[in-house]
């Protein structure tokens, strides 16, 4: 049921060129081809914390909603942990140069207090929340790029990450160790998230280019279950309910056809009347 609704100006959803934006309660964030960062309080009269702190276009965003935390990459390799204060304004916490080339995803591990960034360089890098530091630095067995990273806690604590240059997952323990690698069908898969069965077995779930939604067991990425959810559109990201029970999925129409309609990455420009 709606509870109500919101006109956003084109320029904040129009000129969005982060890879995925997160809602956090009535938040929005976003990343800019100027290095910035938006945070649009959408309960609040819209408005919008305007930070520029990177040195390129921002290209990977993540939002641990627990613990109100924000973190950014961007094309230069950049990466920054920002602190949502309680009047809904980004504080720069670290700004990390640990990355060679630009960052292509990020996210949190609430439960393991550990948060991830992947790169072109080949690299998935591994923080501690709390302090900050590098707890680890993974690479692809080729140098080849990583385009998406995450997080697993089941069955083990286990880092996965997938390149488009050999279209492969791959699963490695926290530590560093190789468990298994999966070549899949696709030219690429959107952001990747797990979901529980009814006996808490959690499964990888991704979309691909190709339209199709994969659940997986873990950790040796066998096919549990697979959708045909579109045949004309890539799935573009999927967003988990609460319990981790319900899919819902974004993906483009032929509305992506008409430049006016969409901005470069596909999303459906909302104008301000």
């Amino acid at each position: 049921k709606q509870k109500t609704a919101y006109e956003i100006s084109a320029c904040l959803v129009g000129s969005e060129m982060c890879i995925r934006d997160r809602y956090m309660g009535y938040c929005i964030s976003a990343g800019y081809l100027d290095g910035s960062v938006r945070f649009c309080t959408l309960d609040k009269g819209g408005r919008v914390d305007i930070v520029v702190m990177h040195f390129s276009t921002v290209t990977a965003l993540a939002v641990d909603e627990k613990e109100k935390r924000l973190l950014s990459g961007s094309e230069f390799g950049d990466v920054i942990l920002w602190k949502i204060s309680e009047d809904c304004w980004l504080v720069k916490k670290y700004h990390f140069f640990d990355h060679e080339k630009q960052v292509t995803s990020a996210c949190f591990s609430s439960h393991c207090r550990l948060f991830m960034t992947a790169s072109l360089d080949g690299s998935c890098n591994i923080y501690f929340k709390k302090t900050c530091q590098l707890l680890r630095k993974i690479y692809h067995p080729e140098r080849l790029h990583i385009n998406q990273c995450f997080i697993s806690k089941s069955p083990f604590l286990s880092v996965i990450f997938y390149s488009e240059n050999d279209h492969s997952l791959y699963n490695y323990t926290i530590n560093g160790f190789f468990v298994a690698k999966r070549k899949t069908t696709c030219d690429s898969i959107n952001q990747m998230s797990t979901i529980n069965d009814h006996k808490f077995q959690e499964y990888l779930v991704y979309g691909d280019s190709q339209g199709k939604l994969h659940i997986k067991t873990l950790p040796f990425f066998e096919e549990h279950k697979q959708f045909q959810v579109f045949t004309d559109s890539p799935v573009l990201y999927q967003a988990l309910s609460s319990d981790k029970k319900c899919i819902c999925l974004l993906y483009t129409s032929d509305a992506a056809d008409d430049l006016l309609c969409v901005d470069l990455g596909g999303r459906r420009i909302i104008k301000k009347k």
